[in-house]
């Protein structure tokens, strides 16, 4: 625990300004389609469990209402071994169709290329459908994503990623329950218990207008899955425009 204590005020004190967001999609997070010109977002996370620690930093700007794309830099560091860079993505995030009364959820895409960090590693292509509902009370969030690599040295599997978050809304709280499941292997899946099955409450906050943070706790539910996991973000946001 003290080790992970360590690592979480080194990523606070590396990025005062930055830390993760619910627009990172790598370090368990449920993300949203959502997208606005001129808007610049600079973040940071961590997902630190009993046997890895991953550390992300990204930024990303919208580039029209519709799209928005960016850099993510992931490093993963394992008990008793030292901090390895993992891969530089090029992410990007389309928005595709707004939820309206004719229309029930928000939609969008993720598409996301993956150059690995270090030798003999292949880099990887990933995309990952966005969906969200928002009513009164509630916000639900749904992604389904696949992933393969690519490269000379490329395996030929292609794994699956799930993940849901029903939100409570409010103004500057919002109390949840977050869903992360993967399978390594969508042509021959494995069952249940040889998944990456987690679930645990997770708390969505903001200070100002700006800058949005998270805190979550997930527990494993299937025997490959970390028995605990603690995922930490902030991210703070900068509209180009200025005020409208």
């Amino acid at each position: 625990m003290r080790s992970s204590v360590r690592i979480i005020a080194t990523v606070l004190i590396l990025s005062p300004p930055l830390l993760a967001d619910e627009a990172s999609a790598t370090v368990l997070t449920v993300s949203a389609p959502d997208v606005r010109k001129g808007e610049v977002r600079v973040a940071s996370g961590a997902g630190l469990d009993d046997d890895e620690h991953t550390l992300v930093a990204d930024v990303s700007v919208g580039v029209t209402d519709r799209w928005r794309t960016g850099l993510e830099f992931e490093a993963e560091r394992s008990p008793n071994a030292p901090l390895l860079y993992e891969a530089t993505t090029w992410e990007n995030v389309i928005r595709i169709a707004d939820q309206t009364a004719n229309f029930p959820v928000s939609l969008g895409v993720r598409l996301d290329y993956d150059f690995a960090g270090r030798d003999g590693v292949s880099d990887a292509i990933s995309a990952r459908l966005l969906l969200q509902r928002q009513t009164e009370r509630f916000e639900t969030r749904v992604n389904l994503g696949v992933e393969r690599e690519v490269g000379s040295r490329a395996g030929s599997d292609v794994g699956g990623d799930l993940r849901a978050s029903v939100r409570l809304r409010g103004h500057r709280l919002s109390p949840a329950l977050d869903y992360l499941g993967r399978v390594e292997r969508l042509q021959s899946p494995e069952r249940f218990h040889q998944q990456d099955h987690r679930l645990g409450p997770v708390l969505y906050g903001r200070l100002g207008q700006n800058m949005r943070y998270e805190i979550g706790y997930l527990t494993g539910l299937s025997s490959t899955a970390p028995d605990q996991t603690l995922k930490l973000g902030v991210e703070y946001r900068i509209d180009l425009r200025g005020p409208s």
